[in-house]
């Protein structure tokens, strides 16, 4: 079932009402039965996969259980990255007090009036292991064994979300042996958690201690909740189909023939591939988050206006949040961060991205993707001392609009280049569009070539005003101030015609009609 279906429509509302009416102690029992309908509505061949998901991380985490004895207190909260830093530069004091606040092997540690003996450290890392190696093993043979093994490519279809719900079990289940918190008893709990639907087929990527207490406590009905999931998932729809899905129009009848439409339009129609993707992935997320609030539940955010950042650090840590955090957490750090030495230290980050090149798709093209993005980072580091001497000496001020343009224009560039390896089948498929970029032809901004591209004149200035409305939006996050709560203040009348005005605005803009694909978002595939 896509989110972009009339059923969905229909889905949602009854979920949410029948939802608020079960009592509150049963509403998990009925969301996780709504969940499954949702996943299986995919295909129901996928849901034993999904099933042994649930069974392995729940039976794990009660075994990891059993061999930490925790104080099961909150954990220490740790401080916000800083943006200009490399990812996981600002987790290394954090994470020490979180190791100081665990005790070593051996140890023993009052437990609710009990004290109990620690067992050994490498029990608790051998049942991990087990469990870790069975998930990551479905993830391998659904996914990736067409691309070490020719003969399987095209014969298996990984199921809906894969990618995403093993990373929501592996999280959970190294937590719990990390002693972050106690394993959860019901097993209902943890399959919702597995499987909530707004979240389950794209992310974001949620975390246990985040999600399972909201289940375990929802709240009641709160009009002021459900008008603020309408608005978010309205903005999501805008995104999606009026913004993404006609750029993609435009993408799409260049990149299948690059060659005829000369070097200017290959050009902008290459770059402007991870402009799509940043409307239709955040449209999905904000979907995701809208319907979760309409729920009574909130789900982390996703974007945080990364096409503003000032470095490519910057920009990963704002861009697809749940999973570079994730790929932090459970990747770089668990390879010792930043605290082994700047060599090992750019090390981690190839191999974080690598993981995150091979996260995204079964193809050396994604694999090639990650490193180069990685790269960015390492070379930004290396480059980091000249940067600084350019600035000091010609007296830059870093604060000014001219130099934070300047950077936020060079992040896209560098992020936008590698993102034709991201959507190229193979490398051949990218030397092509590399080969069309020759020329400067600046008339195809005047004569009607590029608006002709797009389809008509009319699709042209509904994307250009899609744009700007995008990149006004972000630039008004980023300084803090939020439309929707802007929206929320004003008389109700107001209210009304704003929401009316915009589903009228998605109904008659929004690409629909024959030959629209409503299952086209594009990270559903990873």
């Amino acid at each position: 079932m896509s989110f972009v279906s009339l059923s969905y429509l229909i889905f949602l509302p009854v979920t949410a009402l029948i939802g608020y009416v079960v009592p509150a102690r049963l509403r998990y029992v009925w969301l996780l039965v709504m969940s499954l309908a949702f996943y299986a509505a995919a295909g129901w061949q996928y849901v034993p996969v999904l099933a042994a998901c649930m069974i392995v991380t729940y039976a794990g985490g009660r075994l990891l259980d059993r061999k930490t004895p925790q104080t099961h207190t909150a954990a220490p909260q740790l401080p916000e990255s800083d943006p200009g830093k490399a990812a996981g530069e600002s987790e290394v004091s954090a994470n020490a007090a979180v190791a100081k606040e665990q005790p070593h092997s051996g140890e023993k540690q009052v437990s609710a009036g009990e004290t109990r003996r620690k067992s050994p450290a490498s029990s608790r890392r051998a049942i991990l292991l087990v469990c870790v190696d069975i998930q990551a093993g479905m993830l391998f043979v659904l996914k990736y064994l067409g691309m070490f093994v020719p003969a399987a490519r095209g014969k298996i279809i990984a199921p809906l979300g894969i990618s995403y719900f093993l990373l929501m079990g592996i999280s959970y289940l190294a937590d719990v042996c990390r002693g972050k918190y106690p394993a959860e008893r019901n097993f209902g709990l943890l399959a919702l958690y597995v499987s909530f639907f707004p979240v389950i087929s794209s992310g974001p990527i949620e975390r246990a201690d985040h999600m399972i207490p909201q289940f375990k406590h929802p709240g009641k009905f709160s009009a002021d909740k459900v008008r603020d999931g309408m608005l978010i998932l309205l903005w999501g729809y805008f995104l999606k189909l009026v913004v993404s899905d006609r750029l993609g129009l435009f993408i799409d009848t260049v990149w299948a023939d690059p060659a005829a439409f000369g070097g200017t339009i290959t050009v902008l129609a290459a770059m402007s591939f991870a402009f799509e993707v940043y409307c239709d992935f955040m449209g999905y997320s904000f979907i995701a988050m809208g319907s979760a609030k309409i729920l009574g539940f909130d789900v982390m955010e996703n974007f945080r206006s990364p096409f503003l950042s000032a470095s490519m650090a910057e920009f990963w840590h704002k861009w697809h949040i749940s999973l570079s955090l994730w790929l932090k957490d459970y990747i770089y750090i668990s390879l010792g961060g930043n605290r082994k030495g700047k060599a090992r230290r750019f090390l981690n980050i190839l191999v974080t991205f690598f993981v995150s090149g091979l996260w995204h798709g079964a193809d050396w093209t994604f694999v090639f993707w990650g490193l180069l993005n990685g790269s960015y980072q390492v070379i930004g580091n290396l480059l980091k001392p000249i940067r600084n001497f350019l600035v000091r000496v010609l007296k830059i001020s870093r604060q000014s609009i001219g130099h934070r343009i300047y950077h936020a224009l060079t992040t896209y560039a560098l992020y936008a280049f590698s993102m034709i390896f991201f959507r190229a089948e193979n490398f051949a498929d990218a030397a092509r569009i590399f080969g069309a970029m020759k020329g400067f032809q600046p008339w195809v901004f005047t004569d009607g070539t590029l608006l002709s591209v797009m389809g008509n004149p009319m699709d042209g200035r509904l994307l250009l005003i899609g744009i700007v409305l995008v990149v006004v939006t972000d630039i008004t996050r980023a300084h803090g101030i939020c439309i929707r709560e802007h929206v929320a203040r004003q008389w109700i009348g107001t209210r009304w015609a704003i929401t009316i005005g915009a589903v009228l605005f998605i109904l008659v803009f929004g690409m629909w009609g024959p030959g629209y694909n409503a299952n086209s978002f594009i990270y559903a595939q990873f």
